[in-house]
């Protein structure tokens, strides 16, 4: 049996809700053994913002499973763009970020043979979505690109492994986490072996060649003018 795997990022821009290239978030692992999951942002996000992660079924207008999980994150520091994030289950810590987590329930349980995380702000009743990963045919709340990975049928661990340095734009990397052929997966979907989670380092930006030329051009305007005070 296979099982479609869709990444969808999602962003608040003036108000409106955009996909793919504006992307808030986009998670970048998924282990179903241990409750773990990463992701980074594209842009910063800024401290006391709350980010909900659920494993609840979003039908298109609201979430209609009330056996699923949901538990939060809140930032007490400012997350930075291309900060790799790591969440060790729902009440087990965070890594790439301070911030607190709170369970308000029991249910959130990762399955390797199918599942699905939110990430939202907002409320479960009016959700403003910020990216979204499944391993099954769950309503991705808005469209947007997919990842599929309906070749690593069952699999409980999985992790991006491609690039994370050398694009200009945070931006830029969500294409590449969105191609299948960058990920490495793990595991039978049993939930009983011992493969382990490694998520991708930080996600980092080189400055275009239009700006180290303006850079240039300043430093050389500050060196003249020091010369003629001088």
């Amino acid at each position: 049996m296979k099982i479609k795997t869709t990444l969808t990022a999602l962003t608040v821009g003036a108000g409106l809700l955009t996909s793919s290239a504006n992307a808030q978030i986009v998670f970048t692992g998924f282990d179903a053994d241990s409750e773990q999951f990463s992701f980074f942002s594209v842009s910063d996000i800024a401290d006391t913002t709350t980010i909900f992660f659920t494993d609840d079924e979003w039908n298109g207008s609201a979430f209609v499973d009330n056996n699923e999980g949901t538990f939060e994150l809140t930032l007490t520091q400012a997350l930075s763009a291309g900060t790799q994030v790591v969440i060790d289950g729902p009440t087990d810590g965070v890594t790439g970020v301070t911030g607190t987590l709170n369970q308000s329930d029991s249910s959130f349980n990762m399955s390797g043979s199918g599942d699905s995380i939110y990430a939202f702000t907002g409320t479960r009743l009016a959700p403003t979505f910020l990216g979204f990963i499944t391993t099954t045919s769950d309503t991705a709340p808005s469209s947007g690109a997919d990842l599929d990975l309906s070749g690593f049928s069952g699999t409980d661990v999985f992790a991006y492994t491609g690039i994370v340095a050398g694009e200009t734009l945070f931006t830029d990397y969500v294409s590449l986490v969105q191609d299948s052929g960058n990920w490495t997966a793990q595991g039978d979907g049993s939930g009983s072996q011992s493969a382990s989670f490694a998520p991708p380092g930080d996600f980092s930006v080189v400055p275009e060649p239009g700006t180290y030329a303006l850079l240039s051009g300043i430093c050389a305007l500050a060196f003249v003018m020091l010369r003629r005070r001088s």
